[in-house]
């Protein structure tokens, strides 16, 4: 199955797949509260609404949106009445990121039928294709057998640090804008990056309407990104790391992990090195 989906094609399977709308930037309240309006106001029929500060991550960490543990995923699977058998579409209104942070999690997690709408919501309204106000209520269809949970979708701060001090020749990729890369802007505990680094800023994965590159392969060589070997993906916090691991996939990148932590975790230690270019 392919990881992306076009709007006409969901269209077609309405009926027959389980929606869920990610909303971003949530952790601010204010933020929190116009994704929400946003959803209610007009979104894709049937859809579910997914606040990620709230449903699907670990709520016993000071760091924000990390994957949840087992317990935590069946909570969040049993209050949205997801039935695992049935396919699971996921669109957000800012360039895939939280729908990614959400289909990572999901594949993690093994559920075999989970796609994102490429382009998004807007990609949806520019078909003038039908949207709704009604907010749906989820039907008891909870039906989740075993869960399991695949860990090399993640890395942790031990496998950033063994490629820090030449332990492992896993490759570093950094999917922060240019400035925060480099140090001119500090965005958290610390500036700077993670030794070792490679820098593409996201936006550079996205053509001009907002969608995936179509030549990410190519595109990703002129920066040293070799996608036959293991790449660790880091940003903030793991969302718009999530972005690039799903735009990494559609290039047959042989192994992607995102490192959850992230710039939020590595720059709040002060023994951990970072550097800054000048």
């Amino acid at each position: 199955m392919n990881d992306l989906i076009q709007p006409e094609t969901l269209l077609r399977q309405l009926n027959t797949v389980q929606i869920f709308e990610v909303g971003a930037k949530t952790a601010q309240p204010i933020q929190a509260e116009k994704a929400s309006a946003l959803y209610k106001h007009a979104h894709i029929p049937t859809a579910q609404y997914v606040d990620l500060n709230q449903d699907f991550c670990n709520l016993r960490t000071a760091l924000e949106y990390q994957y949840p543990n087992k317990t935590e995923m069946l909570d969040s699977l049993k209050k949205f009445q997801v039935d695992w058998h049935k396919p699971i579409v996921i669109y957000d209104r800012e360039n895939h990121i939280w729908a990614a942070r959400l289909f990572w999690i999901l594949k993690a997690f093994g559920h075999p039928q989970v796609q994102v709408l490429h382009g998004g919501f807007k990609a949806w309204q520019q078909q003038n294709l039908s949207v709704s106000d009604q907010i749906k209520k989820p039907i008891a269809s909870f039906n989740v057998a075993a869960l399991t949970f695949d860990s090399t979708y993640f890395a942790d701060i031990n496998d950033v640090k063994n490629v820090v001090v030449g332990h492992s020749n896993v490759q570093l990729l950094n999917v922060l804008r240019a400035e925060v890369f480099r140090g001119d802007e500090l965005r958290y505990s610390r500036a700077g990056h993670i030794p070792k680094s490679i820098n593409i800023p996201f936006a550079q994965f996205l053509d001009e309407n907002g969608k995936f590159k179509a030549s990410i392969f190519n595109f990703v060589a002129q920066f040293g990104l070799d996608l036959n070997r293991e790449i660790i993906v880091y940003c903030g916090s793991g969302i718009t790391a999530s972005g690039a691991a799903l735009a990494l996939r559609q290039a047959q990148a042989t192994s992607i992990k995102i490192y959850d932590g992230s710039m939020s975790e590595w720059s709040a230690d002060p023994d951990l090195p970072l550097q800054i270019m000048v």
